[in-house]
């Protein structure tokens, strides 16, 4: 018999990378609008302390650090936060706490990782939408793809600032 084509983005099949892509998506486009949204709610509430971060538009550095910079935010950091996030801690505790609560707890504790208070509501809703994509596609691959592209936004945004 013909052997099947190699898998596409570490999925199995073409129908499971088309299903896992749109959700990769559609959580990037979630997370995007949510960050907007809250940015423009904490805005008009007056409430500063909660608006996220200025991100200086030299976040890449120069010269050769602009490469290793970007690997780093873009590669690096969600590809260890992935692992350790939901590869270990989501792992360990969905058997004891069920998914529900197991995807709450590993949220909060992301969120609290990345330690400004206007980061907190954004970085938890992307820390629920990157444990959903985990449990949904039982593999490490859709949410780091996700944080990725997430990061990347960010770095794209602040670069041409």
């Amino acid at each position: 018999p013909p052997r099947p084509p190699p898998p596409i983005f570490f999925f199995n099949d073409t129908a499971t990378t088309e299903i896992y892509t749109l959700l990769i998506v559609g959580s990037v486009d979630v997370y995007k609008r949510q960050i907007l949204g809250y940015s423009v709610v904490i805005f008009k509430l007056g409430i500063t302390y909660l608006m996220p971060p200025q991100i200086s538009k030299d976040i890449l550095g120069e010269g050769i650090f602009v490469l290793a910079n970007l690997f780093a935010i873009t590669i690096w950091v969600p590809f260890v936060e992935e692992i350790f996030f939901r590869g270990l801690l989501l792992s360990v505790w969905v058997p004891y706490y069920g998914e529900i609560k197991s995807i709450f707890l590993v949220s909060l504790i992301f969120m609290l990782v990345h330690s400004h208070p206007g980061l907190y509501v954004p970085v938890f809703i992307s820390s629920l939408l990157l444990s959903f994509l985990f449990i949904k596609t039982g593999t490490i691959w859709a949410p780091f793809l996700s944080h990725a592209i997430q990061n990347l936004l960010v770095v794209v945004v602040a670069a041409s600032a």
